[in-house]
């Protein structure tokens, strides 16, 4: 059977850590049998992998669906159950960043692995050709790189990094089969220190502590301004720290100074003071239950260096910088930024262009074109948009000449590079997304794994399937793609269900009825729905208007009952929130199909 057609039925993870187990949970997540394999115990004679399953049931967020699913993961050493490897189709290694163990292992395993098993790293920046020097010619062309996120479980990005004789056939197989089965956006990144979406978001993370510091801001003021205001999570930059781990933010830093002595800014990847006191102090984050934040009773409190002790909140986002931030119109946000003299308006405003800055001098250096830089960051770090995507957005010539004019507030030194000036509308065009290495626009992946994703995750311009309208009312749009199924998607905040959603699913279906072989219920994001609108309900019980709310539960009665005999079929396709009424309209559809991260009740 070849390697682009065979199905992958077992897996093996090599290391027992916190990342190798939540790993093989997340295969175990989709139904594979996975072998977890480590030494055969520790300095006191636990059994590593065995231990290591059992724990998955206490980390939190949880790595597996169920705890059932733990039955899936079968733990093995590497003294006896070597010869279990022959049978495994992907073995993906996740032992401890240090090159001459991870080599060891290699050696240990190359006898025992199968003709077409696929061997992968999953390690966070040992160049790929390095690790696969020590491998026969023949498992060279089945070696690649494979850089999961954590949680895995929960984190959409998935670094692809080839070997110099990776066969393209074998990166292929894996997209298809990481993106079908596991869920996963797939970026192919080059074999440079931090692959993508680490190598720009740790910059990122010590531009703004640069100009924090420049700015004389306070951290708590910062992730005010660096999180859900500019399309970012709400962690922003210090709290996502601290989940992370301080130390292991800090390991990565010097991970980084260490291995791009040939990066411009290489001498700021240092560890932020703040960072540094508090590691010292053993205060890691989360999982020390203090770092940078310390939750004391109902009160969240930052270290204050200047007192060496957690403090009160001190600050917020000034009332002219929030009322900037509130516009919608991108262009006039970035005129009005560069416009405020505020600190906090001109910390944003050298952020963001330092961020652009360095992204544009990398481009052709860590990656292939520059739509991968942007879902690289949209999946990898939560952010809503990418860093090209919003300098389009902020006006990509003026970011430009506002840059050339302003280089005193930027940390780069030196001119943008050449390529900009190939690209006066800016890296991303209907061609395709900039390829620096090219100097050519490159279009988006035809894989066909991805012909069956009606709602692809674009960059811009938007080039999702053409809409043709059926039906629409301020609750709900009906719409097909020209193949006679018909689309239901509510418009509603949170998707809830109101008076006019339940108006349109009674049109929708009568139109679909008439001109359509079937229906599905979908949202382009989540979440599926968050139950009725109760706000509506509450306002009319208020108001005394009881005959509405009793219109409401019979107008539900009736839009259920229409779904569960509908003359067409109705499939719900459901994921994240699925509660109340959205949970009674899935159920009353004939088929539901619904993604694993779906939580119903």
């Amino acid at each position: 059977m070849g390697i682009e057609s065979r199905q992958f039925s077992q897996i093996a993870v090599l290391g027992a850590g916190v990342m190798g187990a939540q790993i093989a949970a997340h295969f175990a997540n989709a139904g594979m049998k996975v072998l977890l394999f480590d030494l055969k115990s520790d300095d006191s004679g636990s059994k590593i992998s065995q231990n290591a399953i059992k724990n998955l049931a206490i980390i939190k967020p949880a790595p597996l669906g169920s705890p059932s699913l733990a039955k899936k993961i079968i733990a093995c050493n590497y003294d006896d159950d070597l010869e279990r490897l022959r049978h495994c189709d992907l073995v993906i290694e996740a032992i401890i960043e240090k090159l001459d163990i991870k080599q060891q292992v290699y050696a240990l395993i190359q006898p025992y692995l199968s003709d077409h098993a696929i061997l992968a790293s999953n390690t966070s920046g040992i160049p790929i050709a390095l690790l696969g020097k020590v491998l026969n010619e023949d498992l060279q062309s089945r070696f690649c790189g494979l850089h999961f996120f954590n949680p895995p479980r929960y984190m959409h990005l998935l670094e692809i990094i080839a070997h110099p004789r990776t066969n393209p056939q074998v990166l292929s197989t894996l997209e298809a089969f990481l993106t079908s089965y596991l869920g996963k956006g797939i970026i192919f990144a080059k074999d440079t220190p931090g692959f993508i979406a680490n190598r720009l978001g740790v910059f990122a993370t010590l531009a703004t502590v640069n100009h924090m510091e420049r700015y004389n801001l306070l951290p708590e003021e910062v992730d005010d301004l660096t999180g859900v205001v500019i399309g970012h999570p709400k962690s922003a930059t210090f709290r996502t720290a601290d989940l992370v781990g301080l130390d292991t933010f800090a390991h990565v830093i010097h991970f980084l100074k260490e291995t791009t002595k040939d990066d411009p800014w290489n001498h700021y990847f240092v560890v932020p003071k703040l960072m540094q006191y508090c590691i010292e102090q053993g205060k890691l984050g989360q999982k020390s239950k203090a770092g940078i934040y310390l939750k004391q009773g109902d009160e969240i409190k930052v270290m204050d260096l200047e007192s060496d002790e957690y403090r009160s909140r001190k600050s917020q986002i000034a009332a002219e910088v929030y009322a900037i931030l509130q516009e919608r119109d991108w262009s006039k946000k970035f005129h009005q930024l560069r416009s405020c003299e505020h600190p906090q308006a001109r910390f944003l405003t050298s952020l963001f262009a330092d961020c652009f800055y360095y992204a544009a001098y990398h481009l052709e250096s860590i990656a292939d074109n520059a739509r991968d830089m942007d879902l690289a960051m949209r999946w990898g770090y939560g952010w809503k948009h990418g860093l090209f995507e919003t300098w389009n957005y902020f006006g990509w010539q003026e970011m430009i000449d506002w840059m050339v004019s302003n280089r005193q507030d930027l940390m780069a030194d030196g001119d943008l590079p050449v390529w900009i000036k190939h690209c006066p509308n800016g890296v991303h065009t209907d061609q395709g997304s900039y390829s620096a290495k090219t100097l050519t626009f490159i279009p988006e992946s035809s894989h066909p794994v991805y012909q069956r994703q009606l709602n692809r995750d674009h960059i811009l311009p938007d080039k999702r399937q053409k809409q043709i309208i059926l039906y629409e009312n301020p609750g709900l749009v009906c719409w097909h793609s020209g193949d006679d199924i018909a689309i239901v998607s509510f418009k509603t905040k949170m998707h809830t269900v109101n008076n006019f959603v339940l108006d349109g699913l009674l049109e929708a279906l009568k139109l679909a009825e008439k001109q359509c072989k079937a229906m599905i219920l979908w949202q382009p994001k989540e979440p599926f729905c968050a139950g009725a609108d109760l706000a509506m309900v509450i306002e009319a019980v208020n108001d005394g208007e009881f005959d509405l709310v009793q219109q409401i539960v019979e107008q539900f009665q009736q839009a259920s009952m229409r779904l569960k005999h509908a003359k067409i079929p109705v499939v719900a396709a459901v994921s994240g929130l699925v509660l109340g009424g959205g949970c009674e309209l899935m159920l009353h559809s004939d088929r539901v199909v619904a993604a694993f991260e779906s939580y119903i009740g």
